[in-house]
């Protein structure tokens, strides 16, 4: 699915999560992927390296000029304990944006772990980590300025 047919469902009265929920988790992650391309930055998918004999992934890192943001995708539904599912999910996050700033050297950059679901009322934090819902994914962009004092950054 591409961002033009995202935008006719919705604009026809279908909410993103209700699109979305029909969707596999690869096409979640390549619309995430859309939207960061749309505010102008760089896209790599499922980024996997090896860095002291331990392998990472990384679902999408997004580059635009001296900042990237190492993005963890989330396709859960509701369930229990999600709250403190998605804590240690934005810890693993921070490790995997600790070790890919270590294995590609980058040292002058900032990286932001992020972590984008598919369900959640708000943008919320755990550990300075946003956790922000695909419906709130553009606006979360258009304001990431504002929200740098307020992320980590590695």
């Amino acid at each position: 699915m591409d961002l033009q047919e995202l935008q006719n469902l919705i604009a026809s009265g279908k909410d993103i999560e209700e699109i979305l929920k029909e969707h596999a988790w690869q096409e979640f992650e390549q619309i995430v992927a859309r939207i960061l391309e749309e505010h102008g930055f760089e896209v790599q998918r499922n980024m996997r390296f090896t860095l002291n004999k331990k392998r990472h992934e990384v679902d999408i890192i997004a580059a635009r000029f001296n900042e990237i943001l190492c993005i963890d995708c989330k396709k859960w539904n509701m369930r229990p304990g999600k709250t403190t599912a998605l804590k240690k999910a934005a810890q693993d996050q921070t490790a995997r944006a600790k070790n890919y700033k270590k294995f590609k050297k980058l040292k002058k950059k900032a990286i932001y772990p992020l972590i984008v679901t598919f369900l959640e009322e708000n943008i919320v934090f755990a550990d300075k980590i946003p956790i922000v819902p695909i419906w709130r994914l553009n606006e979360f962009m258009l304001e990431f300025p504002e929200y740098q004092k307020e992320l980590k950054k590695i």
